[in-house]
Order: structure tokens, then sequence, then C-alpha cells
């Protein structure tokens, strides 16, 4: 169960790609055109947007990937010596961050569907799916950025926590009596 959470983040990947092939002609040839403002072409709006995410997502899935190579310098933890006293506890410390990337991954997804969900219903009329405002931007924009902070500090202060716990005491010089 603990290994869905590699994939999780795919599912709104995917959401995202079909909602977007699937609404993107119903859009008007130009977004964000205001009274007297210029506004983008769409299909060069759909060029950067799927740059914008396609980007995101590759940058936190290289990093994820490459993780267990990267060398000890690059990683960081609190009681960041500990974590690397030893194979076995590096591959923990590794493991964990992944952990922190796949939710990353996950929320920032949630987020780019609903902002792209905004896009799509202020430039619309009659979209096929509406989802209003004080419900979209709250829990579909705000919310998973904050899961992602939590997610963030909490994995920070578990490491500690388990660091602070686990060291052994340092074995002072004996004296001299």
């Amino acid at each position: 169960m603990r290994n869905i959470g590699k994939i999780l983040w795919l599912l709104p990947v995917a959401a995202h790609i079909g909602y977007i092939l699937a609404t993107h002609d119903k859009l008007p040839g130009v977004i964000g055109a205001g009274d007297g403002e210029g506004g983008t072409d769409i299909y060069i709006f759909i060029v950067q947007w799927f740059a914008l995410v396609g980007f995101a997502n590759l940058a936190f899935t290289f990093i994820h990937v490459r993780l267990p190579r990267f060398s000890d310098r690059m990683l960081s933890a609190p009681n960041k010596d500990y974590w690397l006293e030893n194979t076995g506890r590096r591959a923990r410390l590794v493991e964990r961050i992944r952990e922190q990337i796949e939710a990353t991954l996950l929320m920032m997804n949630i987020f780019f569907l609903a902002v792209y969900q905004n896009i799509y219903q202020t430039n619309v009329e009659g979209p096929v799916i509406h989802i209003r405002s004080m419900i979209l931007v709250p829990f579909f924009m705000i919310l998973p950025l904050v899961i992602v902070v939590g997610v963030f500090l909490f994995g920070m202060r578990s490491l500690a926590s388990e660091a602070r716990k686990n060291k052994e005491p340092i074995d002072e010089e004996p004296s001299n009596r």
C-alpha cells in the first residue's frame, strides 16, 4: 500500500491532460483579453501551460529518481550526520525525502488542475464543469500548497526527532585518575 504514493500523483496529471484535451477547443481564441488589453493566443497558451506543468513534473521526477545517487553534500536533513552515518540510515533518509517529493507532486498537480479549471471557467460561457470560486480557490489551490508545507515540516520534524531519540551519547575520553 505504501507504494501507491509512487504513482498516485499520476492520476491528477492524467486527469489534467484529458481535461485540457477535452476543453481547449471551447476556450476563446485569445485568453486573458479584457477591455483594451491584449491576450494570449489559445494555442500559445496551451503550449506554455503544458511546458510549465511538464517542466515542474519533470524537475520533481528527476530529483525523485536521482536522489539515491546524490552525494552526501546534496542531502540535507536535521541531524544530517546521524542520517548519513551508515548506508541503512542513508537509505531511510532518501526514502523519506522521496515520500515528500511524491506528496509534493500529487498536491502540485491538483493545484495545476484547479488553476486550469479556474482559467477555463473564467473564459468560457457555460463551462461543462463549474466549481464555485469559493470552493475552488481554498480547497483545490490553497489547501494543496498548505498540505505540501505541512508534509515537509512534519517530515523534517520527524527526521529530527528520530535522530535525537536514537542518537547514542558521545563517549567522552576516559579521564586519567
